[in-house]
């Protein structure tokens, strides 16, 4: 039975009608039919609205009670309490299925508490995800959260005693715990590892800070007392590996340090490992190469002459990015380059497998063919090793001179040697001729290379004559056989170049920009100088250049004025250092191990994919409030580090499940959107009753609990039946 209404408009106004109907079906019918029961008459909207909820009460066995319009407020129920309820139960769901809480309380071992210690790191963890930024400490907190009555917890029991003792606890169990993650994570459900990726961030404090903070600048540019942290995880964002360091730590030290730590552990090895280039070493490939690792990361800028690339940006510098065709005229001087456009975002140039030097190598041995010994940096013949460097040295010298090698730096390079080590050689010809003379003729053979050196740079020609006998007079008879150890040879890697059209617009305009701050500067310095003499302007202008951070690209001169007229100061710009750096910009030179079955592209999208990581770092920065940090003492860093940390692992493992369910969002706008659904405690009007009702979903935040296996959280019934009794 139900009530149909129907609407008839007459004279311009319309009139509202009631009906009881009810279904039926006819003797020998197969389908049911509508009979009219009773006709109501005329209804307004809120006699309509009383008389289906009479209805339905009818229907559900249920009294219909008329109120007074004054006992209506008398019979509503007490709101006793209002609790953050559906976003704590997908964290702490998720922290129970996917074994991080059996993970974590193995580590934390067995201990005689009142209250479990996993518990209190769940209920810990569980306010980095959903409410990281609350003004309430994390007692209080617990206190005004469902958390109580879903951990079984009294809120008189979570107190900050027990909490310093936890924290202290899972500082000493750091390495299980991390064990636990490798193997947690690594493998089913989660699918095959693929990738990994490594980068290093920090955190600063108030206060000064544990024992291994130090003071240095933050990756934001901030003076602070710092710490570091190495951050691995894998291609979800899963993190695997995480350490703490002293702030003054060089990053590539501390992410070596790290991989150090995991040689041996085959999963390592067994996908590529996207580094930042922290590690753009020589000396970090090889390093890399002897733990068997497939590393892909970005050479340094340091490095880019030594294996070749620097053709590449020519042109670059003289093309102004204002321009209406700045990129097209960049991306054609890239292809004539030798590059090859796979997007409007990448050109690449695969230079496959080189060696540090190459380049160098191959001029050296084509301008020093035939001379003997020229190629031979490490002279391993001691009988005549004084002889051979300076035949080494003249011929270096002729080969600088004529033009055929460009450079004692490239040269040393094409040599496989540190270029300090090549002027020392180089110094032989500093020496007086008789001395040369002396040398040539197999007179001392006994010197070594070091007292050479200390011949040389003696003041002047009887000096050095002076040295040169004491030197021999002290010599050994003979340099012991075989010389000093061959250097080891530097190993090769797989070398991608990679071109962004816009990249290199947005950072060429950087650098004319800051080059205008710095003109402007300089002419508000040259309008103020007042009575300044000559050389106090050219110091306050040399300042200026120093503070804008121009000093490599712009030097500072007096202009040559006429007498009795203010002295005035110009910029030099160094034409060549400023296109030496505009031939970097937009530029990535992605370096790889040598085995890495990958093409160039796939190189370059894998290295431009470790955002994973970068965006695992502005979660624990930004949003799970890993900085700044208010704690003082060791264990309790380490330990908090370790909580957003943890917390990370449970957000990734809510986006994995709602990626799975079609729903692919972040964990944070989900839980947001959870966030809406709270516990309320009701207390029955003129009653000690009490009842525990959830409040009404929103369609997304069914849609989300539907997706995280949450239904369960939005019925009543269910929800108090899950709920333990804690007597608050």
């Amino acid at each position: 039975m139900f009530l149909r209404l129907s609407r008839v408009t007459r004279s311009g106004k319309t009139y509202q009608y009631a009906q009881l109907v009810e279904s039926v079906r006819p003797a020998g019918g197969k389908h049911p039919v509508h009979r009219i029961v009773a006709n109501l008459g005329q209804v307004s909207d809120v006699q309509a609205q009383n008389l289906k909820a009479a209805l339905d009460a009818n229907k559900s066995g249920r009294r219909v009670v008329a109120l007074a319009a004054g006992d209506l407020g008398a019979a509503l129920p007490e709101v006793t309490a209002n609790r953050a309820w559906l976003d704590l139960v997908a964290v702490l769901d998720v922290w129970e299925t996917s074994g991080l809480r059996a993970a974590v309380s193995a580590a934390l071992g067995k201990h005689d508490d009142a209250v479990d210690a996993v518990d209190v790191v769940a209920s810990l963890v569980a306010q980095r995800c959903v409410a990281a930024d609350s003004k309430l400490a994390a007692v209080p907190w617990f206190a005004s959260t469902a958390l109580p009555e879903l951990l079984d917890i009294a809120p008189s029991r979570m107190n900050n005693s027990r909490i310093h003792r936890m924290m202290e606890r899972l500082d000493h169990a750091d390495a299980e715990l991390q064990a636990s993650l490798g193997g947690l994570f690594l493998g089913q459900p989660h699918g095959p590892l693929t990738a990994l990726f490594m980068d290093v961030t920090d955190t600063w404090f108030f206060g000064t800070g544990p024992s291994f903070a130090t003071m240095g600048k933050t990756k934001e540019g901030m003076k602070r007392k710092k710490i570091h942290i190495v951050l691995l995880c894998d291609q979800r964002g899963l993190p695997l590996r995480f350490a703490v360091h002293e702030g003054n730590m060089d990053d590539g030290v501390a992410m070596l340090g790290l991989l150090r730590k995991l040689d041996g552990e085959g999963w390592l090895g067994s996908a590529p490992l996207a580094i930042d280039r922290a590690v753009g070493n020589t000396s970090d490939f090889q390093a890399m190469s002897e733990m068997g690792l497939q590393f892909v990361t970005a050479l340094c800028a340091g490095e880019h002459a030594a294996y070749g690339t620097d053709f590449l940006g020519e042109g670059l510098a003289e093309i102004d990015p204002e321009a209406p065709d700045a990129i097209a005229r960049a991306e054609r001087a890239v292809e004539r380059a030798g590059m090859k456009r796979a997007a409007d975002d990448l050109y690449f140039l695969d230079f496959a497998q080189v060696r540090r030097g190459e380049r160098e190598r191959d001029e050296a041995a084509a301008a020093l063919d035939g001379q003997p010994d020229a190629l031979d940096p490490d002279l391993t013949q001691a009988a005549d090793r004084a002889r051979q460097i300076l035949v080494q040295a003249r011929s270096w010298q002729a080969q600088i001179a004529a033009g055929t090698v460009r450079g004692k730096t490239a040269l040393a390079r094409g040599l496989g040697m540190h270029h300090v080590n090549l002027l020392d050689r180089m110094r032989i010809l500093d020496l007086a001729a008789d001395l040369q003379a002396e040398i040539e003729a197999g007179n001392a053979d006994r010197l070594s290379l070091k007292a050479i050196v200390r011949i040389a740079r003696a003041p002047t020609v009887e000096a050095q004559r002076n040295s040169f006998a004491h030197e021999l007079a002290i010599a050994p008879a003979m340099l012991s056989a075989g010389g000093r150890r061959r250097a080891v040879a530097k190993p090769k890697i797989r070398l991608v170049a990679s071109f962004n059209p816009q990249t290199w617009r947005t950072k060429a305009r950087h650098a004319k920009d800051k080059a205008g701050k710095l003109h402007a500067a300089m002419r508000r310095l040259q309008a103020t100088a007042g009575a300044a003499t000559g050389e106090e302007l050219l110091a306050q202008a040399a300042a200026l250049v120093e503070a804008h951070k121009h000093r490599d690209i712009y030097g500072v001169r007096l202009k040559h004025l006429e007498k009795d007229k203010k002295p005035e100061v110009e910029l030099v710009r160094n034409n060549a250092a400023w296109a030496n750096q505009r031939r970097c910009d937009g530029m990535l030179f992605v370096a790889a191990a040598p085995d890495l079955d990958r093409t160039g592209e796939e190189l370059i999208r894998l290295y431009r994919s470790k955002a994973m990581i970068e965006q695992d770092f502005r979660e624990i920065k930004s949003v799970l409030e890993l900085r700044p940090l208010r704690h003082g003492k060791d264990e309790k860093v380490r330990a908090h580090v370790t909580l957003c940390v943890l917390a990370l692992a449970v957000e990734r493992l809510i986006e994995q499940r709602l990626l799975a369910t079609g729903q692919p969002q972040t964990a944070q706008r989900a839980l947001a959107t959870l966030r809406e659904v709270r516990l309320n405690e009701l207390k029955l009007a003129g009653t000690n009753q009490r009842a525990t009702v959830v409040t009404s979903a929103t369609a997304d935040a069914k849609a989300a609990a539907s997706a995280l296996g949450l239904g369960w959280a939005l019925r009543n019934e269910q929800v108090t039946q899950r709920l333990h009794n804690i007597g608050r």
